[in-house]
C-alpha cells in the first residue's frame, strides 16, 4: 500500500471523520460533490539518504488535508476530527501494507476564503490542513 493510500484508509474510516463527511477525494473533488467533504492532495516526497546511497529507510510525505463545509463551525468541526484523526499516530511505528508510519505532525492549520476570486463558491468555508508523515518505504528495485 502507498503512503497515499495509507493516509486516504485512514481518514476515510475515521469515525469522527465520517460522522461528518460522506467522502473524502483525492486531488479534486467533482462539480457534483455535496458538502462537506474533504480533498487530500499529495505535495511532496523527500527520501532521505545515508552517506551509502538510498537505502528506503526513511521518507517525509507531506499532505494537504482541504476541509469543506458551508458554515464556519462546520469546517472547523471537520478540521478538529482530521486533526483527532492523525494526533498521535504512528507512535513506534505502524505497519501500513509496504510501509511503516512512524509520525504523524499536524505542521499548519489555516482558513482559507474559498469565494469566487479565490475560485471558490460563495458560502463555501475552508480549512487546510498540512500533515507531515515520516514514514519507512519499500526499497525500489531496478
Amino acid at each position: 500500500m502507498a503512503i497515499g493510500d495509507a493516509i486516504y484508509s485512514r481518514t476515510a474510516a475515521h469515525a469522527a471523520v465520517t460522522a461528518l463527511v460522506a467522502e473524502v477525494y483525492r486531488s479534486i473533488a467533482p462539480e457534483t460533490a455535496s458538502l462537506p467533504y474533504i480533498i487530500q492532495t499529495l505535495i511532496s516526497t523527500t527520501r532521505h539518504p545515508s552517506m551509502g546511497g538510498y537505502s528506503g529507510a526513511l521518507a517525509t510525505a507531506r499532505f494537504q488535508l482541504d476541509c469543506f463545509a458551508t458554515t464556519d463551525s462546520g469546517v472547523a468541526s471537520l478540521a478538529e476530527a482530521v486533526r483527532n484523526c492523525w494526533a498521535g499516530y504512528g507512535s513506534g511505528g505502524v505497519a501500513v501494507g509496504t510501509e511503516t508510519i512512524y509520525a504523524v505532525f499536524l505542521e499548519s492549520d489555516r482558513a482559507m476564503p474559498n469565494t469566487p476570486e479565490f475560485g471558490g463558491e460563495d458560502g463555501t468555508h475552508r480549512r487546510i490542513l498540512d500533515l507531515i508523515v515520516w514514514y519507512g518505504e519499500a526499497v525500489p528495485t531496478l
